[in-house]
């Protein structure tokens, strides 16, 4: 089919121009006002090479799509994850927009079916994962010419694996000594965790942990392990501490 359908895309584009992306627009969720600015951004430069008509390649789409991508994934990461150092915070962008995590996002979308190319039997160009990888970064280039940050941001939020990243950063950090440590600093009572219930049956169980600050319960994380739990609860009780902090000062 992949080579059906792009066959297909390639004669028609001359016909029903955009049209023939709508399958792929759907996908994206996102519909274009200027359909040129998604030809372009799948239109491989040996496209351009056999061409007279001044088409344009997706490579300065992809030179943009590149920056835009970094600005979004940095600025998620920056505010998602404030206890996470910079290296941490790098590492994990550069596995969020490598050619492989690309190639997978690419793929899902089925990109190669839309990749405008020169037809190369033995070696297709559309199948080439460094081709898809750069055809992913052009389109968030065309969405971000076409419709501002905002909608690459909403696109990337919705195509990237963020929560699954989420989920990995969050399991490096320590909250419960977050918690302790903002204690200290604020002037506030040590925080006591305890648990409070537990359910389910003895190959699932779960857990409730409470943090107590004066006796008042702060939050409650709900797990499969105290150790989770207790997570949880620090996570919710520093998020909560520090809101109430931000709000005191604002009225003083």
């Amino acid at each position: 089919m992949g080579l059906y359908h792009s066959l297909i895309s390639k004669l028609t584009s001359l016909l029903s121009p955009g049209d023939e992306f709508n399958q792929l627009t759907r996908a994206l969720s996102y519909s274009f006002q200027n359909k040129t600015l998604l030809r372009q951004a799948l239109t491989h430069p040996s496209m351009i090479q056999e061409s007279s008509s001044g088409s344009v390649s997706y490579e300065r789409l992809e030179f943009l799509g590149d920056a835009v991508l970094e600005l979004v994934i940095s600025d998620y990461l920056y505010h998602r994850f404030p206890y996470i150092s910079e290296g941490a915070l790098t590492q994990k962008r550069a596995t969020l927009v490598n050619q492989t995590a690309l190639e997978r996002i690419g793929r899902r979308l089925h990109i190669p079916d839309y990749i405008l190319s020169q037809d190369v039997p033995d070696r297709p160009i559309e199948q080439s994962s460094a081709v898809i990888s750069d055809v992913v970064e052009s389109i968030l280039g065309a969405i971000y010419l076409d419709g501002g940050l905002h909608a690459a941001e909403q696109t990337i939020y919705k195509q990237f694996p963020l929560a699954e990243a989420a989920e990995d950063l969050d399991d490096q950090i320590n909250y419960k000594g977050k918690l302790i440590e903002y204690c200290h600093m604020e002037g506030l009572s040590e925080p006591v965790f305890e648990t409070i219930d537990k359910y389910g049956p003895d190959h699932s169980r779960q857990y409730k942990v409470a943090v107590r600050l004066n006796e008042d319960i702060v939050a409650v994380g709900d797990d499969s392990s105290k150790k989770k739990a207790g997570q949880g609860a620090a996570k919710q009780a520093l998020s909560r501490l520090q809101k109430r902090t931000i709000s005191t000062n604002a009225l003083n």
